[in-house]
């Protein structure tokens, strides 16, 4: 009986223990640095909207990515039980991936990234003045990576992204998708 359960229960999660611990050997570390050219687009959940980037960096190995992005990120006025103004942010940022292991095509990643740049709130009949702020973004996340060619990647993330300006603090969730380009 007992070696029933482990031949059910135990080889599988072997195996699978196994796999796990031989992705990383599997994945040889590169020679050298890579560049590497990012695209994105996504929206916002929630609040809709949309969220473009670009983005160029450096893998210093196969479990780091470095980012320097520049990003849009833009929010439509709410209505219903009050208003919500909405905006446009425009901010430059830096963001560091952590590739949590890799499997022969897909590998999942943690994102943490930081900037600064300006918000401009949507100017309507409720709120007719154009307005200008310095605005700084802080965001957390993750996403998962799938290798297209040696060289070309498509990825999917979600983050959790805090903007302040002023006086006021707004919380976004975007989801993005998009193209990486390793050279």
């Amino acid at each position: 009986m007992e070696q029933r359960i482990f031949a059910n229960v135990g080889i599988p999660v072997v195996a699978l223990i196994l796999a796990v611990l031989a992705a990383p050997a599997q994945a040889q570390p590169a020679d050298r640095a890579r560049g590497l050219l990012q695209g994105s687009v996504g929206t916002n959940l929630g609040v809709w909207g949309d969220n473009e980037a670009l983005s160029i960096g450096v893998a210093p190995d196969d479990g780091h990515e470095l980012l320097v992005s520049v990003e849009r990120v833009h929010w439509p006025t709410q209505r219903g039980n009050g208003i919500t103004r909405g905006g446009t942010t425009t901010f430059i940022s830096g963001e560091a991936r952590f590739i949590a292991t890799r499997f022969t095509r897909v590998s999942p990643y943690w994102l943490v990234g930081y900037g600064r740049g300006v918000s401009r709130p949507n100017v309507n009949d409720t709120f007719p003045d154009p307005v200008r702020n310095s605005a700084w973004v802080a965001f957390g996340g993750g996403g998962v990576r799938r290798n297209v060619h040696a060289h070309v990647s498509a990825f999917v993330d979600v983050r959790v992204l805090f903007e302040g300006e002023g006086d006021s603090l707004v919380l976004l969730l975007p989801v993005r998708g998009g193209i990486a380009w390793r050279f």
